[in-house]
Parts: structure tokens; C-alpha cells; sequence
């Protein structure tokens, strides 16, 4: 799968840290992913709007404006079929579980991340997306 391939297998980041957004964005780029980074949730939800479904959704539990769970609720209403991946330093997998089911996001990274886990789940999350959305 050629990362660029379509516009329907966008990358979206969500995180309001600029240099923790700066460093994702580089990662994927380089790798050949499309990416579009926004530093709200508000700013996320209006791109979506605009501009329609994203393939994958990085974006960090804390948010000024809404937590990333709750910005990730807002998502799924417009782009249902996104791939979801919720970053993190200050939870673990255990605190937060209960809150990932319930809010079916696909996978969590605890921060500091690695960059071979990053680019491993933009590309599951894009093949997962594409299974979705061609149906």
C-alpha cells in the first residue's frame, strides 16, 4: 500500500504539544504518510468537517479544551470508521482501559513513543480503514 495513495488515508494528529506534534509529523512524513496536525480538538473536529473522514487519528488524552477521549467521541460522529490511537505520558494501558473500550479506540501509545511502534500503527491503521471503507 503506497501510504499517499488517496485522500482518504490521511493522517490526522491531534496534540497540543509543538514539539511532540512536530516530531510525529516528521516520522510519518518521512515515511511517506499524508499528515495533517492540528494542535485542539476543535481544530481536528472543524478540519474533519471540512474536509471528511481521516484514515487515522493520533491524538494525546490531554487536551486543553476536551480530553482526547472526548475529542475522539466527537470524531467517530464524522469520521466513524477512523482508526484510533490515543497517546499518553501520564496513564498506562491498566488506568485507562476501561475508557478505551468503551470508547472503541484501536490502540494506545505511552509516550515517550517509539517511532517504529508509531509508523507500525499508522500503517495497521490505514489497512484497517481501507478494509472498512470498502465494504
Amino acid at each position: 500500500m503506497n501510504p499517499k495513495s488517496g485522500s482518504t488515508e490521511k493522517i490526522l494528529i491531534v496534540e497540543e504539544n509543538e514539539k511532540q506534534r512536530i516530531l510525529l509529523e516528521s516520522i510519518l512524513d518521512d515515511k511517506g504518510f499524508q499528515c495533517i496536525s492540528k494542535n485542539s480538538g476543535g481544530q481536528a473536529i472543524t478540519f474533519i468537517q471540512a474536509h471528511g473522514p481521516v484514515g487515522v487519528i493520533f491524538a494525546d488524552f490531554t487536551l486543553k479544551e476536551m480530553s482526547g477521549l472526548e475529542f475522539f467521541k466527537m470524531a467517530k460522529n464524522i469520521s466513524a470508521e477512523s482508526y484510533l490511537i490515543l497517546l499518553s505520558c501520564y496513564h498506562s494501558i491498566d488506568n485507562l482501559a476501561s475508557h478505551i473500550e468503551k470508547e472503541d479506540i484501536h490502540y494506545f501509545i505511552k509516550k515517550p513513543f517509539h517511532i517504529k511502534e508509531v509508523v507500525e500503527q499508522a500503517r495497521t491503521g490505514l489497512m484497517h480503514y481501507s478494509t472498512k471503507t470498502s465494504i
